[in-house]
């Protein structure tokens, strides 16, 4: 992943992932709108890249911020992780399977 000029970026993000059951669109101004809900990709899953606070110390109660999010292509073995997971990630920190 890159990020600026930086072509390990990836190495300082966190990545939440999961089997959507929908996706959502905004309608709408800025100051007022609804979200219409549509139903989630076929084999994908959501995926939220996040940028760990690098001012914990001015900022403790701020961990970090949601960078990037998208639909990625799921991994047909592991329910709720993307597609070459092992490789793409160094590291799985918890998982609500187990697995």
């Amino acid at each position: 992943m890159y990020v600026r000029d930086d072509k390990d970026a990836a190495k300082t993000k966190l990545a939440a992932t999961w089997s959507a059951k929908r996706d959502c669109e905004y309608m709408g101004g800025p100051q007022e709108g609804t979200l219409r809900y549509l139903d989630a990709p076929e084999n994908r899953v959501f995926v939220v890249y996040i940028s760990k606070n690098k001012m914990l110390t001015e900022f403790p109660a701020i961990y970090g911020w949601a960078e990037h999010w998208a639909w990625v292509a799921a991994d047909p073995a592991i329910p709720g992780a993307p597609i070459d997971s092992a490789s793409r990630y160094d590291e799985k920190l918890w998982s609500s399977t187990g697995s």
